[in-house]
């Protein structure tokens, strides 16, 4: 849970240090697509794992 908020904030950070130049504005987006899907997909398996162990 943890890593997947880091590697969020890190995805926000490129984002914002792209806003700067408007050419990497869109890949930055893409970035944030790709990097925020993986994130959600860990996240879901930490949760999944998580709540097999409390039962």
């Amino acid at each position: 849970m943890v890593l997947s908020l880091l590697l969020v904030l890190s995805i926000f950070q490129h984002m914002y240090a792209s806003m700067t130049v408007e050419m990497e504005f869109q890949s930055a987006f893409m970035y944030l697509a790709i990097f925020g899907g993986i994130a959600l997909i860990l996240d879901l398996i930490v949760l999944r794992t998580y709540n097999r162990r409390k039962e």
